[in-house]
């Protein structure tokens, strides 16, 4: 599959050696200040993926970015991907936080780079390069300066340079660049599917992304046990079923139960009502096979669709996904 693309400068293939791996946040403004201090002009480009699920500010910072690196001399490459909600609708479901199931990820970023990278450096000659920093996080503490013939990259190197950087460094780069370094994380995904609370709780300010979330969900229908393909799993976030549930429950109490299904999820003549956010997994089991059985005695033919493992914590996707999830949903 080819993807299309968009620069703000034409570049010369030949004497491009290293691209530059960006989100738009700020270790990636960082990351693009310390190679225009350290390389020629020409010889590196900056590769930033837009995956069509964007906060609805973000295309603007990232128009900005790459006006400011058009008058540095520096290609901003765009790549275009199917976007999030065409990837949901094909694979007839939502992601999930676990590593194995963030389909999102491999669609709508991996693959148009992969693409881009093939058409334009066959050969593998390339570098990439990142702006993965040791104090990130555990996972990163041991993270070295090269990588070599990596994997995900069909052999070619890496490059992590910040290796080293603090925050405060970090930030000092950002400024010297020419933007004030940003109170949250890059928001080319929003809302990611690994939201946390306060994410879920800051959706409340953009109110058209809720409701071509909810409109996304309902429009996904449901699995063949009946239950609702929504984008953040009920059982995670105190039964709330629905983007709306989940909000509502982040902005509750610590162990706030959502006992409803909400009438746009539901299936016409289907008895919801005994419903609770509370209910152990067994009772969860109990409850949807009954709804199951209601669609079956009503005539409405499920059998089509996948099971949705996420929903039932007893099997081995489910439980990766528990493991992952910190405080209701996967911390970041």
């Amino acid at each position: 599959m080819t993807f299309q693309i968009e620069s703000n400068l034409d570049f010369d293939v030949k004497k491009i050696e290293y691209v530059v791996a960006s989100s738009g946040g700020n270790d990636s403004i960082c990351l693009v200040e310390f190679m225009i201090r350290n390389f020629e002009p020409g010889t590196f480009l900056v590769l930033y993926n837009d995956t069509g699920w964007s906060r609805k500010d973000w295309p603007a910072r990232i128009d900005e970015i790459s006006d400011m690196l058009r008058d540095k001399g520096v290609p901003f490459v765009k790549t275009l991907s199917q976007g999030f909600s065409n990837v949901v609708k094909e694979r007839k479901g939502f992601p999930m936080p676990a590593s194995s199931m963030q389909f999102c990820t491999q669609e709508l970023k991996t693959l148009p780079t992969l693409s881009f990278l093939t058409e334009h450096d066959p050969d593998c000659n390339w570098t990439i390069v990142t702006g993965r920093r040791r104090e990130e996080s555990n996972n990163r503490a041991g993270l070295q300066m090269y990588e070599y013939d990596t994997t995900i990259y069909k052999g070619r190197d890496v490059y992590n340079p910040l290796v080293t950087f603090n925050e405060q460094v970090r930030d000092e780069y950002i400024l010297s660049f020419g933007l004030t370094p940003l109170p949250h994380s890059s928001m080319e995904c929003f809302p990611c599917v690994c939201s946390n609370k306060e994410d879920l709780k800051s959706l409340k300010q953009w109110p058209d992304k809720i409701i071509e979330i909810k409109e996304l969900e309902v429009s996904m229908g449901h699995t063949r046990n009946g239950k609702p393909r929504v984008m953040f799993r009920p059982y995670r976030c105190g039964g709330g079923i629905g983007i709306e549930s989940a909000i509502a429950w982040a902005e509750g109490a610590r162990g706030t139960k959502i006992n409803v299904v909400p009438k746009e999820y539901q299936i016409p003549e289907v008895d919801y009502s005994k419903y609770r956010g509370d209910m152990t997994s067994a009772e969860r089991v109990v409850f949807w096979s009954d709804i199951k059985s209601q669609c079956e005695k009503l005539g409405y033919d499920l059998s089509d669709l996948p099971t949705d493992l996420a929903y039932d914590d007893t099997t081995k996707a489910g439980q990766e996904f528990s493991r992952q999830c910190d405080g209701g949903l996967c911390g970041n």
